[in-house]
């Protein structure tokens, strides 16, 4: 399994950041009264996004991360938990990553991540 590169950062900057936990929970209206809530899986995916600081080498390093070891961003790869500080298995959410230039030789990078049950 790939491997988050050890040439780009582990830590996100504080604002941006979040971590959740994964909702297995299933709700159901009812005709009278508060609805129904019941445990519809206990294999849940639980988010995490978050931005960090980049060169433009090193986004050209997560570009072909993305792109080729985890063909397309569709591959799962061990990555840093930031809370627990140990490897977790992650793939990328909703979007891959994103940038924008921040001055300089410098880029922000969103991640949008679900850590893996």
């Amino acid at each position: 399994m790939p491997a988050w590169p050890s040439t780009l950062p582990t830590y996100f900057q504080t604002d941006g950041y979040g971590q959740g936990m994964g909702d297995g929970r299933i709700r159901s209206a009812t005709d009278t009264g508060p609805g129904k809530v019941r445990r519809r899986t206990t294999a849940m995916a639980s988010p995490l996004q978050g931005r960090m600081l980049m060169t433009s080498a090193q986004v050209a390093i997560l570009k072909t991360f993305v792109e080729t070891d985890l063909f397309g961003g569709v591959g799962v790869f061990d990555f840093l938990d930031p809370v627990s500080r140990t490897t977790k298995q992650v793939r990328f959410a909703e979007t891959v990553p994103t940038w924008s230039h921040a001055g300089g030789d410098i880029f922000n990078v969103m991640l949008t991540l679900e850590i893996l049950p």
